[in-house]
């Protein structure tokens, strides 16, 4: 892939490793809305995000937003977000 590099595909594999680990019904992957599977991923992605200086917050729902640095206060839940 054009534009990544091996750290950022390993980053990337190791994170899909730990999903599918972490919430494995075989044959496949399953992740109840709000249950253990959930949580655990939405830790791992606030995880992920952090080590890559974004920032991250959740709403009322418990939907998690990983944003560039500023975007969080351009961005709100019914406003468009200014062109870059």
């Amino acid at each position: 892939m054009i534009g990544f590099d091996v750290a950022e595909r390993a980053r990337a594999a190791s994170m899909f490793e730990t999903l599918r680990a972490g919430s494995l019904d075989a044959p496949g992957v399953t992740r109840a809305s709000y249950g253990a599977g959930e949580r655990m991923a939405h830790a791992l992605a606030r995880e992920v995000a952090t080590d890559l200086n974004l920032d991250v917050s959740t709403d009322f729902a418990g939907n998690l937003y990983m944003t560039l640095p500023g975007m969080i206060a351009r961005c709100s839940p019914g406003k468009a977000c200014p062109a870059r």
